[in-house]
């Protein structure tokens, strides 16, 4: 054999070497075997599931409860700015909506406009309901408060009195007591709570607002 043939057979031979210990170990992937899912709203709040779905709402609510399950109960409250205390009596002839905001939210104060058309097309098709504006303004915040209640709002206000008042009224929703506002809570008339959302409503979520204060 000469030299040229006896080069070759060594290349040959290193390269079988090669690829048998890369066929051992492996190569490392340059991307992750699958992508990182995204994280949405529901996703990024992880609310404690309680009960199961009433009606097809698309998801609108985080936690849902058969009829009669759950009675709600409005948290202990403190004067409005002008003295007033709202009366913890629900209506006992529509369902009531109720909104935990606050004047230092941003997406609160924006979806306001929103939930006064929305009362207004619930009660022309025959679902009236009634909107009650739960805030967790601290006594601190209560001229921000007093300035937004003079501007209007879409419903009467409520003022949650404190921290732990609002801790307890979130065990009572069923959500976490870290979720963020606002929150969406829909009580039907005999006084039991049936849906809680937390986050923002958008234009599409009517029908599901719509769907659940139909039913029973």
């Amino acid at each position: 054999m000469n030299r040229t043939s006896t080069r070759a057979a060594l290349l040959a031979a290193w390269a079988a070497l090669v690829l048998a210990g890369l066929s051992l170990t492996g190569c490392p992937s340059k991307e992750p075997a699958t992508a990182p899912k995204p994280t949405g709203r529901t996703a990024a709040v992880k609310p404690k599931k309680k009960g199961g779905p009433v009606n097809d709402t698309g998801g609108f609510c985080e936690a849902t409860w058969p009829a009669g399950q759950r009675a709600f109960e409005w948290p202990a409250e403190r004067p409005l700015p002008d003295g007033q205390v709202p009366s913890k009596a629900l209506a006992n002839d529509r369902w009531t909506w109720v909104n935990v905001w606050a004047t230092w939210c941003a997406p609160c104060v924006e979806e306001m406009g929103l939930m006064a058309r929305w009362v207004r097309g619930l009660e022309k098709d025959g679902k009236p309901v009634d909107l009650q504006l739960l805030t967790i303004d601290k006594p601190s915040e209560e001229a921000a408060l007093k300035d937004r209640m003079a501007k209007g709002l879409p419903g009467p206000v409520r003022w949650i009195r404190g921290e732990a008042d609002w801790e307890g009224f979130l065990d009572l929703l069923g959500v976490d007591r870290t979720s963020a506002i606002p929150i969406h809570a829909l009580v039907d008339p005999a006084g039991h709570l049936r849906c809680v959302r937390v986050g923002a409503i958008s234009g599409q979520d009517y029908a599901a607002i719509k769907a659940m204060v139909s039913g029973g």
